[in-house]
């Protein structure tokens, strides 16, 4: 297995388990997710989805995108 596969491996089982919880993610873990964010971008690679290439900038655009309805919905849940 390559190292980039490793690393998205880790980036989406931290999301799994920060999104499973339900709860407001630890700093601990929010320092982890911009951690490998960072990482994403430093690496310069690119990425293909549906036959078009985008840069590690807009991948990491894409996945705070998608993050945010799950992080809205733990600071919603949170505080119920």
């Amino acid at each position: 297995m390559s190292i980039r596969s490793k690393f998205f491996l880790a980036l989406l089982a931290t999301i799994h388990i920060s999104t499973t919880l339900a709860a407001e993610p630890s700093m601990a873990t929010k320092l982890e997710v911009e951690q490998l964010l960072a990482n994403l971008v430093a690496s310069g690679c690119n990425f293909e989805r549906n036959g078009t290439w985008y840069s590690a900038t807009e991948a990491r655009a894409h996945i705070e995108k998608k993050l945010q309805p799950v992080a809205d919905s733990c600071r919603f849940n949170h505080r119920n």
